[in-house]
């Protein structure tokens, strides 16, 4: 894999974690996935809130997504990462 690659699928397994665990995301889809985990078994409730846990799902999740889709959450989490550090 090269560096640049890692990179992009890095970022977006980050961001794509970030989204599950923290967004609410479209339409609340998110929020009802967590609601749905978190009440389903212990095991999903600590999958649903703990991002080293479900990093490893979405990185072998990801390994499977063509790379324009990674690119896509890629580009969003460099955007997210440059708003968290740049004041207006």
């Amino acid at each position: 894999m090269k560096e640049i690659n890692f990179l992009i699928y890095g970022l977006a397994v980050w961001r794509v974690t970030n989204i599950l665990i923290y967004e609410n995301g479209p339409f609340h889809l998110c929020a009802k996935w967590r609601k749905y985990m978190y009440l389903s078994s212990e095991f999903t409730k600590e999958l649903s809130t703990c991002p080293l846990c479900l990093s490893v799902w979405i990185a072998t999740i990801l390994l499977f997504v063509p790379e324009k889709i990674k690119l896509i959450f890629a580009g969003s989490a460099f955007s997210v990462i440059l708003n968290t550090k740049v004041d207006y």
